[in-house]
Protein backbone atom coordinates (compact mmCIF):
# COMPACT_ATOMS: atom_id res chain seq x y z
CA UNK A 1 0.00 0.00 0.00
CA UNK A 2 1.44 3.02 -0.98
CA UNK A 3 2.35 5.69 1.92
CA UNK A 4 1.30 9.21 2.08
CA UNK A 5 4.11 11.61 2.95
CA UNK A 6 4.42 12.96 6.68
CA UNK A 7 3.04 16.11 6.04
CA UNK A 8 3.92 17.00 9.68
CA UNK A 9 7.58 16.23 9.21
CA UNK A 10 7.83 18.35 6.01
CA UNK A 11 5.93 21.22 7.84
CA UNK A 12 8.10 21.06 11.01
CA UNK A 13 11.53 21.29 8.64
CA UNK A 14 10.24 24.54 6.92
CA UNK A 15 9.44 26.31 9.84
CA UNK A 16 12.80 25.27 11.30
CA UNK A 17 14.69 26.31 8.16
CA UNK A 18 13.11 29.71 8.21
CA UNK A 19 12.77 30.32 11.55
CA UNK A 20 17.18 28.96 12.40
CA UNK A 21 18.70 28.97 8.48
CA UNK A 22 16.92 31.68 6.79
CA UNK A 23 17.73 34.36 9.67
CA UNK A 24 21.48 33.42 9.63
CA UNK A 25 23.52 36.26 8.51
CA UNK A 26 25.62 35.56 5.07
CA UNK A 27 25.39 31.74 5.23
CA UNK A 28 26.02 31.41 1.62
CA UNK A 29 29.14 32.79 1.67
CA UNK A 30 31.09 30.85 5.02
CA UNK A 31 34.43 29.55 4.85
CA UNK A 32 33.16 27.43 7.48
CA UNK A 33 30.47 25.15 8.54
CA UNK A 34 28.20 26.49 11.06
CA UNK A 35 28.46 24.06 14.15
CA UNK A 36 25.87 25.32 16.45
CA UNK A 37 23.70 25.29 13.76
CA UNK A 38 23.92 21.08 13.03
CA UNK A 39 23.61 21.01 16.80
CA UNK A 40 20.29 22.50 16.36
CA UNK A 41 19.35 20.40 13.22
CA UNK A 42 19.80 17.11 15.79
CA UNK A 43 18.08 18.72 18.96
CA UNK A 44 15.39 19.69 16.74
CA UNK A 45 14.95 16.40 15.20
CA UNK A 46 15.73 17.73 11.66
CA UNK A 47 18.84 15.27 10.86
CA UNK A 48 16.77 12.25 12.09
CA UNK A 49 14.12 12.97 9.71
CA UNK A 50 15.10 10.14 7.65
CA UNK A 51 16.57 7.81 10.51
CA UNK A 52 14.37 4.70 11.43
CA UNK A 53 11.96 5.41 14.42
CA UNK A 54 13.41 2.33 16.86
CA UNK A 55 16.73 4.53 16.81
CA UNK A 56 15.23 7.75 17.75
CA UNK A 57 14.50 9.41 14.52
CA UNK A 58 11.23 10.20 12.49
CA UNK A 59 11.46 7.21 10.41
CA UNK A 60 10.33 9.09 7.52
CA UNK A 61 9.96 7.64 3.77
CA UNK A 62 12.05 9.15 0.85
CA UNK A 63 8.99 10.34 -0.63
CA UNK A 64 8.91 12.27 3.19
CA UNK A 65 12.52 13.32 2.73
CA UNK A 66 12.50 14.45 -0.66
CA UNK A 67 9.75 16.64 0.45
CA UNK A 68 11.23 17.69 3.47
CA UNK A 69 14.51 18.90 1.47
CA UNK A 70 12.40 21.04 -0.90
CA UNK A 71 11.02 22.78 1.97
CA UNK A 72 14.49 23.19 3.86
CA UNK A 73 15.59 25.25 0.57
CA UNK A 74 12.61 27.05 -0.31
CA UNK A 75 12.40 28.30 3.33
CA UNK A 76 15.89 28.03 4.47
CA UNK A 77 17.28 29.91 1.35
CA UNK A 78 20.56 27.71 1.91
CA UNK A 79 21.35 24.30 -0.87
CA UNK A 80 24.49 24.14 0.82
CA UNK A 81 23.27 23.29 4.37
CA UNK A 82 20.70 21.63 2.66
CA UNK A 83 23.35 18.99 0.81
CA UNK A 84 24.97 18.50 4.03
CA UNK A 85 21.86 17.67 5.52
CA UNK A 86 20.80 15.27 2.51
CA UNK A 87 23.82 13.35 2.68
CA UNK A 88 23.14 12.97 6.31
CA UNK A 89 20.02 11.30 5.25
CA UNK A 90 21.04 8.79 2.82
CA UNK A 91 24.31 7.91 5.18
CA UNK A 92 21.36 7.07 7.71
CA UNK A 93 17.98 5.78 5.38
CA UNK A 94 19.75 4.59 2.52
CA UNK A 95 23.03 2.97 3.53
CA UNK A 96 22.89 1.63 7.57
CA UNK A 97 18.99 0.77 7.26
CA UNK A 98 18.74 -0.78 4.22
CA UNK A 99 22.05 -2.73 4.45
CA UNK A 100 23.32 -2.75 7.91
CA UNK A 101 23.79 -5.75 10.63
CA UNK A 102 21.59 -4.90 13.51
CA UNK A 103 24.99 -4.42 14.87
CA UNK A 104 25.89 -1.67 12.77
CA UNK A 105 22.59 -0.23 13.30
CA UNK A 106 22.84 0.66 16.97
CA UNK A 107 25.99 1.57 17.14
CA UNK A 108 25.51 4.40 14.84
CA UNK A 109 22.16 5.30 14.07
CA UNK A 110 20.91 6.40 17.50
CA UNK A 111 23.75 8.86 17.26
CA UNK A 112 22.64 10.09 13.92
CA UNK A 113 19.03 10.73 14.44
CA UNK A 114 20.16 12.98 17.30
CA UNK A 115 23.43 14.84 15.44
CA UNK A 116 26.02 13.30 17.53
CA UNK A 117 27.34 11.61 14.66
CA UNK A 118 28.11 12.03 11.39
CA UNK A 119 28.67 10.26 8.40
CA UNK A 120 30.78 10.60 4.61
CA UNK A 121 30.57 8.25 2.00
CA UNK A 122 34.14 7.90 0.89
CA UNK A 123 34.27 6.56 -2.46
CA UNK A 124 35.83 9.27 -5.28
CA UNK A 125 39.68 9.52 -5.48
CA UNK A 126 41.86 12.47 -6.80
CA UNK A 127 42.81 10.94 -10.37
CA UNK A 128 40.06 8.36 -10.51
CA UNK A 129 37.24 10.31 -9.20
CA UNK A 130 34.45 7.29 -9.04
CA UNK A 131 35.05 5.71 -11.82
CA UNK A 132 35.64 2.27 -10.82
CA UNK A 133 37.97 1.11 -13.74
CA UNK A 134 40.63 3.82 -12.16
CA UNK A 135 39.91 3.83 -8.37
CA UNK A 136 43.06 2.45 -6.65
CA UNK A 137 42.00 2.18 -3.03
CA UNK A 138 42.73 -1.45 -1.97
CA UNK A 139 41.46 -3.87 1.07
CA UNK A 140 43.70 -6.65 1.17
CA UNK A 141 43.17 -9.60 3.27
CA UNK A 142 44.89 -11.05 6.21
CA UNK A 143 43.90 -13.74 8.28
CA UNK A 144 40.35 -12.52 9.44
CA UNK A 145 41.95 -9.21 8.80
CA UNK A 146 41.28 -6.58 5.78
CA UNK A 147 43.86 -3.87 5.52
CA UNK A 148 42.73 -0.72 3.69
CA UNK A 149 44.77 1.02 1.71
CA UNK A 150 44.33 4.32 -0.37
CA UNK A 151 43.11 7.93 0.09
CA UNK A 152 40.20 9.79 -0.83
CA UNK A 153 38.89 12.95 -2.15
CA UNK A 154 35.75 15.31 -2.32
CA UNK A 155 33.97 13.78 0.58
CA UNK A 156 30.87 15.67 1.28
CA UNK A 157 30.70 16.54 5.39
CA UNK A 158 34.18 14.76 5.27
CA UNK A 159 35.58 17.49 7.78
CA UNK A 160 31.92 16.72 10.33
CA UNK A 161 32.18 13.48 9.63
CA UNK A 162 33.13 10.66 12.56
CA UNK A 163 32.94 7.76 10.43
CA UNK A 164 33.29 6.86 6.60
CA UNK A 165 31.77 4.37 4.62
CA UNK A 166 34.51 3.39 2.34
CA UNK A 167 34.79 1.33 -0.53
CA UNK A 168 37.84 -0.64 -2.11
CA UNK A 169 38.91 -3.08 -4.35
CA UNK A 170 39.21 -6.65 -2.83
CA UNK A 171 39.55 -8.69 -6.19
CA UNK A 172 38.77 -8.98 -9.76
CA UNK A 173 36.57 -11.39 -12.42
CA UNK A 174 37.78 -11.76 -15.49
CA UNK A 175 38.86 -8.10 -15.77
CA UNK A 176 36.27 -6.54 -13.47
CA UNK A 177 36.76 -5.05 -10.38
CA UNK A 178 35.11 -6.33 -7.08
CA UNK A 179 34.52 -4.03 -4.81
CA UNK A 180 33.32 -4.26 -0.65
CA UNK A 181 32.18 -1.05 1.44
CA UNK A 182 33.88 -0.78 4.89
CA UNK A 183 32.76 1.24 7.84
CA UNK A 184 35.22 2.60 9.45
CA UNK A 185 35.37 5.24 12.36
CA UNK A 186 37.57 8.02 12.27
CA UNK A 187 39.70 7.12 15.35
CA UNK A 188 40.28 3.76 13.82
CA UNK A 189 44.55 3.46 13.53
CA UNK A 190 45.74 3.96 9.56
CA UNK A 191 42.79 6.90 8.90
CA UNK A 192 43.77 10.34 9.22
CA UNK A 193 41.86 13.35 7.86
CA UNK A 194 43.28 14.87 5.11
CA UNK A 195 42.81 19.27 4.47
CA UNK A 196 38.96 19.75 4.27
CA UNK A 197 37.67 22.83 2.19
CA UNK A 198 35.07 24.43 0.16
CA UNK A 199 33.91 24.99 -3.21
CA UNK A 200 32.97 28.57 -3.84
CA UNK A 201 29.40 27.55 -4.32
CA UNK A 202 27.18 25.20 -2.00
CA UNK A 203 28.24 27.19 0.98
CA UNK A 204 29.01 26.36 3.71
CA UNK A 205 28.71 22.16 2.82
CA UNK A 206 32.13 21.36 3.60
CA UNK A 207 34.64 18.44 1.96
CA UNK A 208 37.26 16.37 2.63
CA UNK A 209 39.63 13.47 2.06
CA UNK A 210 41.16 10.69 4.30
CA UNK A 211 43.74 9.10 3.92
CA UNK A 212 44.17 5.00 5.07
CA UNK A 213 47.45 3.36 5.72
CA UNK A 214 47.04 -0.13 6.16
CA UNK A 215 44.22 0.77 8.19
CA UNK A 216 42.59 -2.67 9.98
CA UNK A 217 38.96 -4.09 9.58
CA UNK A 218 36.83 -7.28 10.09
CA UNK A 219 34.40 -8.85 8.35
CA UNK A 220 31.68 -7.07 11.13
CA UNK A 221 32.60 -3.62 9.19
CA UNK A 222 31.72 -4.92 5.99
CA UNK A 223 28.65 -2.66 4.93
CA UNK A 224 26.22 -4.82 3.10
CA UNK A 225 27.90 -8.09 1.24
CA UNK A 226 31.45 -8.63 0.18
CA UNK A 227 33.03 -8.20 -3.33
CA UNK A 228 29.50 -7.07 -4.23
CA UNK A 229 29.56 -3.01 -2.87
CA UNK A 230 29.52 -1.77 -6.73
CA UNK A 231 26.33 -3.62 -7.96
CA UNK A 232 24.14 -3.20 -4.27
CA UNK A 233 25.26 0.11 -2.90
CA UNK A 234 27.04 2.46 -5.40
CA UNK A 235 24.97 2.08 -8.55
CA UNK A 236 21.78 2.15 -6.59
CA UNK A 237 22.87 4.89 -4.16
CA UNK A 238 23.19 7.51 -7.17
CA UNK A 239 19.98 7.19 -8.15
CA UNK A 240 18.64 7.59 -4.71
CA UNK A 241 20.88 10.72 -4.56
CA UNK A 242 19.83 11.87 -7.90
CA UNK A 243 16.37 11.97 -6.89
CA UNK A 244 17.04 13.40 -3.54
CA UNK A 245 18.81 16.26 -5.51
CA UNK A 246 15.87 16.85 -7.25
CA UNK A 247 14.03 17.80 -4.41
CA UNK A 248 16.72 20.44 -3.37
CA UNK A 249 16.51 22.26 -6.60
CA UNK A 250 12.77 22.44 -7.34
CA UNK A 251 13.01 23.93 -3.61
CA UNK A 252 15.67 26.36 -4.49
CA UNK A 253 13.48 27.22 -7.46
CA UNK A 254 10.47 28.01 -5.96
CA UNK A 255 12.24 30.89 -3.77
CA UNK A 256 13.75 32.47 -6.96
CA UNK A 257 10.03 32.17 -8.79
CA UNK A 258 9.10 34.00 -5.31
CA UNK A 259 11.52 36.57 -5.07
CA UNK A 260 11.00 37.33 -8.89
CA UNK A 261 7.23 37.96 -8.08
CA UNK A 262 7.98 40.19 -6.02
CA UNK A 263 9.69 42.44 -7.79
CA UNK A 264 6.74 41.86 -10.81
CA UNK A 265 4.08 42.61 -8.40
CA UNK A 266 5.36 46.04 -7.25
CA UNK A 267 5.79 47.36 -10.93
CA UNK A 268 3.10 49.62 -12.38
CA UNK A 269 0.64 49.40 -13.85
CA UNK A 270 1.27 45.14 -13.99
CA UNK A 271 3.41 43.13 -15.84
CA UNK A 272 2.74 42.90 -19.60
CA UNK A 273 1.03 39.75 -21.21
CA UNK A 274 4.56 37.93 -22.35
CA UNK A 275 5.24 38.01 -19.06
CA UNK A 276 2.16 36.46 -17.48
CA UNK A 277 2.80 34.11 -19.80
CA UNK A 278 6.45 33.75 -18.95
CA UNK A 279 5.32 33.16 -15.23
CA UNK A 280 3.07 30.57 -16.15
CA UNK A 281 5.37 28.47 -18.16
CA UNK A 282 8.12 28.95 -15.05
CA UNK A 283 5.48 27.45 -12.83
CA UNK A 284 3.72 24.95 -15.08
CA UNK A 285 7.34 23.36 -15.51
CA UNK A 286 8.19 23.66 -12.05
CA UNK A 287 5.47 22.04 -11.21
CA UNK A 288 6.13 19.00 -13.79
CA UNK A 289 9.34 18.50 -12.53
CA UNK A 290 8.07 18.20 -8.85
CA UNK A 291 5.16 15.17 -9.60
CA UNK A 292 8.10 13.28 -11.54
CA UNK A 293 10.04 13.29 -8.81
CA UNK A 294 7.33 12.52 -6.11
CA UNK A 295 6.72 9.58 -8.13
CA UNK A 296 10.51 8.72 -8.73
CA UNK A 297 10.71 9.06 -4.58
CA UNK A 298 7.63 6.09 -4.34
CA UNK A 299 9.29 3.82 -6.70
CA UNK A 300 12.57 4.21 -4.24
CA UNK A 301 10.54 2.79 -1.41
CA UNK A 302 9.63 -0.43 -2.77
CA UNK A 303 11.85 -3.56 -3.31
CA UNK A 304 10.93 -4.03 -7.34
CA UNK A 305 13.04 -3.17 -9.71
CA UNK A 306 11.85 0.50 -11.58
CA UNK A 307 14.09 0.83 -14.54
CA UNK A 308 11.73 4.54 -15.51
CA UNK A 309 13.16 6.04 -12.20
CA UNK A 310 16.41 6.53 -14.85
CA UNK A 311 14.42 8.24 -17.56
CA UNK A 312 12.51 10.01 -14.23
CA UNK A 313 15.75 11.73 -13.35
CA UNK A 314 17.16 12.28 -16.88
CA UNK A 315 13.94 14.72 -17.53
CA UNK A 316 14.23 16.60 -14.31
CA UNK A 317 17.44 17.69 -15.00
CA UNK A 318 17.14 18.37 -18.49
CA UNK A 319 13.92 20.56 -17.88
CA UNK A 320 15.74 22.07 -14.28
CA UNK A 321 18.46 23.65 -16.81
CA UNK A 322 16.10 25.11 -19.16
CA UNK A 323 14.17 26.33 -16.50
CA UNK A 324 17.17 28.37 -15.03
CA UNK A 325 19.08 29.00 -18.30
CA UNK A 326 15.64 31.05 -18.96
CA UNK A 327 15.04 32.58 -16.06
CA UNK A 328 18.21 33.84 -16.51
CA UNK A 329 17.58 35.19 -20.16
CA UNK A 330 14.41 36.57 -18.54
CA UNK A 331 16.34 38.51 -16.09
CA UNK A 332 18.48 40.24 -18.62
CA UNK A 333 16.14 40.64 -21.33
CA UNK A 334 14.42 42.72 -18.72
CA UNK A 335 16.41 44.58 -16.82
CA UNK A 336 15.60 43.06 -13.88
CA UNK A 337 18.16 42.50 -10.80
CA UNK A 338 16.52 40.84 -7.92
CA UNK A 339 19.39 40.72 -5.28
CA UNK A 340 22.47 38.66 -3.41
CA UNK A 341 20.16 35.94 -2.48
CA UNK A 342 18.83 35.13 -6.54
CA UNK A 343 22.63 35.03 -7.59
CA UNK A 344 23.68 33.07 -4.73
CA UNK A 345 20.65 30.28 -5.37
CA UNK A 346 22.06 30.55 -9.28
CA UNK A 347 25.45 30.24 -7.98
CA UNK A 348 24.60 27.21 -6.22
CA UNK A 349 21.67 25.16 -8.17
CA UNK A 350 23.57 25.46 -11.76
CA UNK A 351 26.26 23.28 -10.00
CA UNK A 352 23.74 20.84 -8.67
CA UNK A 353 22.63 20.08 -12.18
CA UNK A 354 25.86 19.15 -12.91
CA UNK A 355 26.56 16.78 -10.24
CA UNK A 356 27.13 13.05 -11.76
CA UNK A 357 26.69 14.45 -15.34
CA UNK A 358 28.69 11.84 -16.65
CA UNK A 359 26.68 8.98 -15.68
CA UNK A 360 23.83 10.96 -16.82
CA UNK A 361 25.61 10.99 -20.03
CA UNK A 362 26.46 6.96 -20.06
CA UNK A 363 22.54 6.42 -19.16
CA UNK A 364 20.89 8.50 -21.98
CA UNK A 365 23.38 7.21 -24.44
CA UNK A 366 22.66 3.27 -22.83
CA UNK A 367 18.54 4.95 -23.49
CA UNK A 368 19.41 5.88 -27.07
CA UNK A 369 21.06 2.47 -27.70
CA UNK A 370 18.25 0.16 -26.77
CA UNK A 371 16.00 2.28 -29.23
CA UNK A 372 18.32 1.87 -32.30
CA UNK A 373 18.26 -1.76 -31.60
CA UNK A 374 14.93 -2.18 -31.18
CA UNK A 375 14.22 -0.11 -34.75
CA UNK A 376 16.64 -2.77 -36.71
CA UNK A 377 14.58 -5.88 -34.80
CA UNK A 378 11.20 -4.27 -35.75
CA UNK A 379 10.28 -4.12 -32.41
CA UNK A 380 7.32 -1.82 -31.24
CA UNK A 381 8.86 0.98 -28.73
CA UNK A 382 8.25 -0.01 -24.86
CA UNK A 383 8.43 0.98 -21.50
CA UNK A 384 11.17 -1.70 -21.04
CA UNK A 385 14.36 -0.30 -22.36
Amino acid sequence: MEREPAEGIVQDTGRFAAARIASMQNLGRLDHFPSELWREMGDGGILGIGIPSAYGGSGADPLTILLAGEAMVRQGHSPGIALSWLIHQLMGHFFLDRFGTPEQKGIFLPGMAKGRRTGALALSEADAGARPKEMKTSATKEGKTYLLNGEKTFLTNGPLADFFVVFAVTGADDGRRKFTAFLVPEDTRGLTKTAGYFFPFLQPCPHGGIRLENCGRDRSSILGGEDTAWETLSIPFRTWEDVFLTGLISGGIGRMLEILLSILRKKAPGPRTDVRSFLGAIWSSLEGIRVVSREAARKLDTDAAHPQVASMVLFSRQNIRKLLKDLGEFLNGNGLHPGEEWNLLMRDLVPMTKIAGSVHDRKREKIGKALLEERKNHEPFGSTL
